[in-house]
């Protein structure tokens, strides 16, 4: 499967896509953040439409 990875660095023990400077207001798509952190009910209705989740001009090769 492919898959999209943003994490913080000391809470997982797996390469990020993304470079450290980034933060979720970067990447995730504006519709889909809620006071700051990520809408988990948005996102998941996203991609159950089959809907990208990243903003416009982000991919999993934004490393």
């Amino acid at each position: 499967p492919q898959a999209f990875v943003m994490g913080h660095p000391n809470r997982q023990n797996f390469a990020s896509d993304i470079n450290d400077e980034l933060e979720l207001e970067d990447v995730l798509a504006t519709d889909l953040l809620d006071h700051g952190g990520a809408n988990f009910a948005a996102i998941r209705a996203a991609l159950v439409a089959g809907r990208s989740i990243l903003r416009p001009g982000i991919s999993s090769g934004a490393a």
